[in-house]
């Protein structure tokens, strides 16, 4: 057995271990996305009825003037009837038709805005149902998301008692060699395979000298570039011409 075999397992085990942090670092994420979605539905509705308070207020005021308006009209109509000059007739009537005119402005105005009610109710309805899905899908991803943590917790804890059983079996010196190497590829795998005369990690082509060390696997082999560990993959086709040579 090459030396680098008990590395190997180790860094199968530690590239699960990492990709299962990983995962695990997303379940936050995913449930604050789902979370913001709600605010946007939120803060419309909000805003809905804070413009319909508004616009009721506003509805309700112009409702008063013109009732105001129609009593004083009525008050005009009266005086109308009693005028004693045809003069002063015309200056009551003159005075009945602003009255009406300012009426057929004011309950246009209404108008308008009732419209602008209708449209905003519509819309409020919208967004309603929008914050409904929104809320429904932050239920959803966060009981996903504990179930995930759930499993992907017990996971780790599997890894990382195999981990410990797996670190036992290794050299200490070859261990650091190891770790040093993983922390250089920032969480990926600390070994590669060697791809014809290359390093099956970061491409670059390999010394003889160091390939005829891989290939004896007594001693550990790192690449001068990337410095993952090099090892020969029995089933590639670079330990096949390796045999074939021999």
């Amino acid at each position: 057995m090459a030396i680098v075999d008990g590395l190997m397992n180790l860094d199968k085990i530690d590239c699960k271990i990492k990709d299962a942090e990983t995962e695990l670092s997303k379940g936050p994420g995913d449930i604050a996305r789902a979370e913001a979605a709600v605010k946007s539905p939120e803060t419309r509705i909000a805003a809905f009825k804070e413009k319909n308070t508004i616009v009721a207020k506003k509805i309700h005021s112009i409702e008063v003037d013109v009732k105001a308006v129609e009593e004083d009209m009525e008050k005009t109509k009266g005086h109308q009837r009693q005028a004693k000059s045809n003069k002063e007739y015309q200056i009551f009537k003159d005075k009945i038709e602003q009255d009406k005119a300012k009426i057929d402005k004011m309950e246009e105005e209404i108008l308008v805005l009732m419209d602008g009610q209708e449209k905003d109710a519509k819309e409020t309805a919208a967004a309603k149902k929008e914050l409904d899905e929104a809320q429904k899908t932050v239920s959803r991803v966060k009981k996903e998301w504990s179930e995930r943590t759930k499993e992907l917790e017990a996971e780790l804890t599997t890894l990382k008692t195999q981990r410990k059983e797996a670190v036992a079996k290794v050299d200490l010196e070859d261990l650091g060699i190891y770790e040093r190497a993983r922390r250089q590829a920032r969480g990926k795998s600390a070994l590669s395979p060697v791809r014809g005369a290359n390093c099956g990690g970061c491409d670059v082509r390999l010394p003889a000298q160091q390939l005829n060390l891989v290939f004896i696997g007594k001693t550990l082999v790192q690449c001068d570039s990337c410095a993952r560990i090099l090892y020969v993959d029995e089933d590639s086709d670079t330990r096949k011409r390796e045999d074939e040579e021999k």
